[in-house]
């Protein structure tokens, strides 16, 4: 499991928010940086991406949220598939409990 913190100039952006308990280490990490973390961006909804995301908002509730417009519906647990997708059930570990809700959704194309 990863997750990265990526250094800018005035701030630090998230990039997946790891397992359930892994909240007090990437605390820890973005207060040692001393910049404030602006955004949590999720590659994708599986609970060892998302599991620490619910804490990691509270900590910093400034923190935009980002992830893809199709794994926000999986973000909610939503496994509902879409007419144009393969009718394969959706694989990996989905959260159920996840109560953040994304501030942005990203299409494709976008540069983060």
């Amino acid at each position: 499991v990863n997750c990265y913190l990526v250094e800018e100039e005035n701030e630090v952006t998230l990039v997946d928010a790891a397992i359930p308990g892994s909240y007090k280490g990437i605390i820890q990490a973005v207060n040692q940086l001393g910049k404030p973390l602006q955004h949590i961006l999720l590659t994708h909804a599986h609970g060892d991406h998302v599991g620490s995301l619910d804490i990691l908002t509270q900590a910093f509730p400034h923190a935009k949220v980002m992830i893809s417009e199709r794994d926000s519906f999986l973000l909610q647990g939503d496994t509902s598939l879409r007419h144009d997708e393969l009718q394969t059930p959706i694989k990996g570990g989905i959260p159920k409990h996840v109560q953040t809700k994304p501030h942005h959704l990203l299409t494709g194309g976008e540069t983060i």
